[in-house]
């Protein structure tokens, strides 16, 4: 469930996710001007692993082009198999990476709480989902479809280059530490 909040601004409606990349605008030229409205936002997003390095306004940019999306749980999020064109981070909650074995029994791969991320898979290689997500607690995220990507890329592509390998180099982790455990059972 995506939703996107309405606030009402002199008799505009204005979507907060507007109102939000407006008051971050304000992160310029290393200024840390951030309104208290946007520190805990702003603060999360710089806290996540594969935004590290990224400029003030990167990220900026990135919260502007950002939705919240709400679970409850047992809610599946991203469904293995389905088309992906998001990434999401998680910022509150926990949720569950479950694969279908050949049984059709569900396998959990992996649990991830705040300012873990999934998704970034299908970002890179345009393939369907590799496995699900399940709500295990209430969690709040945030999604990043690809075209806010292609946004920052066009925009910033230095700072989308820092990303991409960020991104790369996660799934390098993920890659090495699973080696790991097949070698650990013997083949």
């Amino acid at each position: 469930m995506i939703f996107e909040p309405q606030i009402g601004d002199g008799g505009k409606s204005v979507s907060l996710q507007n109102l939000l990349f407006r008051k971050l605008q304000k992160i310029r030229n290393g200024s840390r001007v951030v309104s208290s409205m946007t520190d805990s936002l702003f603060l999360f997003f710089k806290s996540v692993p594969i935004f590290a390095g990224l400029s003030d306004a990167a990220i900026a940019h990135l919260i502007g082009l950002s939705e919240p999306v709400s679970g409850e749980p047992e809610v599946i999020l991203v469904q293995e198999g389905s088309p992906g064109n998001a990434f999401y981070l998680v910022q509150s909650g926990k949720v569950a990476v479950v694969k279908e074995d050949p049984a059709g029994q569900d396998v959990l791969l992996a649990t991830l709480t705040k300012g873990d991320f999934f998704g970034e898979m299908s970002i890179i290689e345009c393939m369907p989902r590799s496995a699900s997500i399940r709500v295990l607690e209430k969690a709040e995220l945030y999604q990043i479809k690809t075209g806010a990507l292609f946004k920052l890329f066009k925009t910033m592509p230095d700072q989308y280059a820092i990303l991409i390998l960020n991104i790369s180099r996660d799934l390098c982790r993920r890659l090495r530490k699973m080696d790991d455990v097949h070698a650990a059972r013997g083949g």
